[in-house]
């Protein structure tokens, strides 16, 4: 079989013999190198060098794209499918960032813009246990950026380069932009050394457009679309502050609903979204719908919940790739003022804001979740801290019965668990956007 001009070819070959791997094993594309054994640290690269093998591309440490002639990168990206979701397993790290260079670029002439101007993304399905050889590949095509994260790209880049420009290196930190991120990369936790980066929400979101799940947006290419999403979504919801959920749910269409569920379905509904996960353009910027209960005295009475996760797959994330990173990547936080066992007519709609941690919390809160998977991963799923052992966060049941578990690491069966904000952490946050008092009308 005739080798692949990797070095010549143009962008419609390239992407033509993309697509002939898709719905393929790795060992039916490389069965002479494709490994039998699971992913670990040890292994990371491997899918890259087996995918640049399909194109003819050899091992090799030389800067510059792999496919010289279309200045084009292939890149490969794990994909985690549970059910009818699926999510990108972890961000496209970019280029490293030259501190000293990024001072002196202009938009322009800005290594990471030509970067993206095109790249091969290859999805591939990943397992915690599953041999290298039985991933398979679930879409393949070439990527530019539409006009709108273009303009999103531009502002993240903007945000990180004036910082730098104005001697403010030290505070650069991914929870600053919405889509390109600074990211840490290097030995251990809180390294100095960043990549650009796309955030893992977005990759999510180019894995659902790529395969027909997500339509083109209806935004316009304004200056900082992100920012332009939120203030609409807030202008969206600003007639309903206060308001009873009993009249928001004629509005949204959803009378006759009842549960601990409906006033967050009813929430979602007002901001166009569907009744779980992240879609559209929430999905793109990385922004997580929240609601939080609060009472008569300003009491925020719930810890924020995130959905469970699988033990076993927990193991295999590093903070930097983890589940919690990307679904703390942005909050549109909605209160609910409530009393116990209040029905919805007696619920009121408080006053919505976007948040994300700032730097030293998001820090924390990485320190926090690697204390819970090093335990998990050392057999003792059993023995997690409760939240009064931490200041942020902490792992506790996420199942509606006892006989709802999960098989965890040592051969044992637990309770189905999840990540939640610690309660006065939640307060603390209302209380800096002065959210935990009842709006009147």
């Amino acid at each position: 079989m005739a080798t692949f001009p990797h070095k010549t070819a143009t962008a419609s070959q390239i992407e033509a013999k993309a697509r002939e791997l898709v719905g393929r094993q790795l060992i039916d594309l490389q069965p002479n190198l494709a490994p039998m054994v699971p992913s670990s640290p040890q292994t990371k690269g491997v899918v890259g060098m087996l995918y640049e093998a399909c194109f003819g591309i050899l091992p090799n440490s030389m800067a510059g794209p792999d496919f010289v002639g279309a200045a084009i990168e292939l890149k490969s990206v794990p994909v985690l499918v549970r059910g009818s979701e699926a999510r990108a397993k972890e961000r496209i790290s970019v280029a490293m960032i030259d501190f000293t260079a990024l001072a002196m670029e202009t938009w322009d002439t800005a290594t990471v813009r030509r970067k993206l101007g095109q790249m091969l993304l290859i999805f591939y399905g990943w397992e915690p246990l599953q041999p290298i050889a039985r991933f398979r590949t679930l879409a393949a095509g070439i990527w530019t950026p539409d006009a709108v994260t273009l303009e999103a790209i531009k502002s993240d880049w903007q945000t990180i380069q004036g910082l730098v420009v104005n001697g403010r290196r030290d505070e650069v930190s991914e929870s600053l932009t919405s889509v390109l991120g600074a990211a840490t990369k290097g030995p251990g936790h809180g390294s100095k050394s960043r990549a650009w980066s796309l955030k893992q929400p977005f990759v999510t979101w180019i894995y659902r457009t790529m395969i027909g799940q997500e339509s083109a947006t209806t935004l316009k290419p304004v200056v900082d679309p992100a920012a332009q999403f939120e203030h609409a979504i807030l202008v969206q919801l600003a007639p309903y502050v206060g308001q009873s959920f009993g009249v928001l749910a004629r509005a949204s269409g959803r009378e006759g609903m009842g549960g601990k569920s409906a006033s967050a379905a009813i929430v979602r509904s007002l901001v166009g979204e569907r009744s779980s996960g992240r879609h559209g353009d929430f999905e793109r910027f990385g922004i997580e719908v929240k609601t939080v209960p609060v009472n008569r005295l300003g009491t925020v009475v719930e810890s924020m919940s995130f959905p469970a996760f699988v033990h076993e797959e927990l193991v295999f994330e590093t903070w930097e790739t983890s589940d919690l990173l990307g679904r703390l990547n942005r909050l549109l936080i909605v209160p609910i003022h409530r009393e116990k066992k209040a029905g919805l007519a007696e619920m009121r709609l408080g006053r919505p804001f976007f948040w994300n941690p700032a730097a030293n919390d998001l820090d924390a809160i990485g320190r926090e979740w690697e204390r819970y998977r090093a335990l998990i991963a050392d057999r003792r799923a059993a023995e997690l801290p409760p939240a009064s052992a931490t200041t942020y966060t902490h792992v506790r049941p996420h199942s509606r019965t006892a006989s709802d578990t999960d098989p965890a690491p040592g051969g044992m069966d637990v309770t189905k668990k999840s990540f939640w904000l610690n309660q006065s952490y939640v307060e603390r946050i209302l209380a800096e956007h002065d959210a935990l008092t009842e709006p009147r009308r």
